[in-house]
């Protein structure tokens, strides 16, 4: 996610399948609690639900211990 610029996480995002959102979902959510990355997290985050809805966030959150 780090390599991927600023400008294109919502192109990279709009190309994932929901699987793939889902699961990215998860390392967001545990890049969230190291903290350095937090402000290009949100961005990935708003990118995702933007794309893909509340559906994801749910969805990841369930599953979360997975990964």
């Amino acid at each position: 996610m780090a390599a991927i610029k600023e400008s294109e996480i919502e192109g990279t995002v709009a190309d994932l399948s929901q699987n793939q959102v889902d699961a990215l979902l998860k390392f967001v959510y545990r890049g969230f609690e190291g903290g350095e990355q937090s402000p290009l997290l949100l961005k990935w985050h708003a990118a995702i639900t933007d794309k893909h809805g509340l559906g994801s966030i749910a969805r990841a959150m369930s599953h979360i211990k997975a990964i």
